[in-house]
C-alpha cells in the first residue's frame, strides 16, 4: 500500500517537474539517470586505451616520465562532451563528475577483464 502511494505521488511529481536528459532535454524515466540512451551512444569515445603510443601518449612524451595514457573521450566544441563538462566545472554539477567518472570505471573495469 505505501508504495503504491508513494509510486503515485512520484509520477504526479513527475508530471509537474519531468526530469530531463542533460544532453539534449528528452524526458527520462528515471530520476537517477542524466543522460538519455541516445545521449550516451553519441559520447565520441576514443579507444586510446587499446593503442600503445596513442595521440595522448605523445603528447605528453618528453613533457612527463608516464608509462601510458589515453583520453576516453574526444572534446569536440559545440558538442555533448562539453556541454557536460561546462555543466561540471562552471555550474557545479558535480552529478555529471560522477556519471563520467561511473563511465570511465566501467570502461578501466572492461579492459582488466580483457588483459586477465
Amino acid at each position: 500500500m505505501i508504495a503504491q502511494l508513494k509510486n503515485i505521488f512520484s509520477s504526479t511529481l513527475h508530471l509537474f517537474y519531468p526530469h530531463v536528459c542533460t544532453g539534449c532535454g528528452s524526458d527520462l524515466l528515471k530520476e537517477d539517470h542524466l543522460l538519455c540512451f541516445k545521449c550516451i551512444h553519441q559520447l565520441p569515445h576514443t579507444n586510446f586505451a587499446k593503442l600503445a603510443n596513442n595521440p595522448i601518449e605523445k603528447y605528453f612524451w618528453g613533457r612527463l616520465p608516464l608509462t601510458a595514457a589515453y583520453s576516453q573521450f574526444y572534446f569536440s566544441k559545440e558538442f555533448l562532451i562539453q556541454h557536460l563538462i561546462h555543466q561540471l566545472k562552471y555550474r557545479g554539477d558535480t552529478k555529471i563528475g560522477f556519471t563520467l567518472a561511473g563511465s570511465w570505471e566501467k570502461h578501466c573495469r572492461n579492459l582488466i577483464a580483457l588483459m586477465r
